[in-house]
């Protein structure tokens, strides 16, 4: 690293700020005391770096690894472009736990990252 390395600790040539931390979604819960009506929850979660990240998804994993998406269309990252990172929000219509709500994090070139589970609050 030198002066101008955004990660000096660790080799990254291309100054990608994910080297230097997980750039993955933290602060993953599920809330169910808000006015969306009966069996709905608001899932949120943060990001810190959004870097080479497309969007997201919600989906539920039940206990024998089915994959269930939750939204229609892939939520898009706010701070794409930036660099930076967001705060985020889905409404899922009719779930009762949150057990089996995780966030997947899709990337430009196709890889997908598992986040969660949600926690209960």
């Amino acid at each position: 690293g030198d002066a101008c390395d955004n990660c000096p600790a660790v080799p990254n040539v291309d100054q990608n700020l994910c080297a230097c931390s997980l750039c993955a979604p933290f602060n993953i819960t599920i809330r169910f005391d808000a006015d969306f009506g009966h069996g709905s929850g608001l899932v949120t979660w943060m990001t810190d770096v959004e870097h080479d990240i497309k969007g997201f998804n919600i989906v539920m994993i039940d206990n024998r690894g089915n994959r269930n998406q939750q939204n229609n269309v892939l939520i898009p990252c706010q701070e794409c472009t930036t660099d930076q990172g967001a705060s985020y929000s889905f409404l899922i219509p009719k779930h009762r736990s949150g057990r089996e709500i995780f966030v997947e994090q899709v990337y430009r070139d196709g890889r997908v990252r598992l986040f969660g589970p949600a926690e209960k609050r």
